[in-house]
């Protein structure tokens, strides 16, 4: 089975010298690439390529990778993958991390409360 999202050639012109053009065009083909790997999926089964008017298959051209659908599922795909990264690299201060401290740089002004917090456990001492 031929993948046509997979065909790609960086030295598209093929002189052999990398323009900034062609990096612009693989940072291109690398974010669009999630979306037209499902689409190219969905259009290699022929009831749900019929039932979605897919065209992304050798028999009918690959007229549907190159729309709106595939681009904005390359999108979701690409922010479910940043959001999940984001949680799992952020401290919350749930498994025992360390919270980041808010720390003043320079004294309170005069009158001013300041709200503190207690992280020591209170004992009565009761002889």
């Amino acid at each position: 089975m031929n993948i046509k999202s997979l065909d790609f050639a960086l030295d598209i012109n093929g002189d052999g010298v990398f323009s900034p053009w062609e990096y612009l065009e693989a940072l291109k083909w690398i974010y669009q690439l999630p979306g037209r790997l499902v689409i190219e999926g969905l259009g290699n089964i022929p009831f749900v390529a019929s039932a979605l008017n897919i065209q992304a298959s050798e028999a009918t051209g690959y007229a549907s990778l190159y729309g709106l659908t595939p681009t904005l599922i390359s999108l979701l795909c690409w922010l479910v993958l940043i959001c999940a990264i984001l949680s799992l690299t952020s401290r919350d201060g749930r498994n025992g991390e360390a919270v980041s401290k808010k720390t003043l740089l320079l004294p309170p002004p005069p009158g001013m409360r300041m709200k503190r917090s207690h992280r020591h456990v209170h004992r009565h001492l009761h002889s």
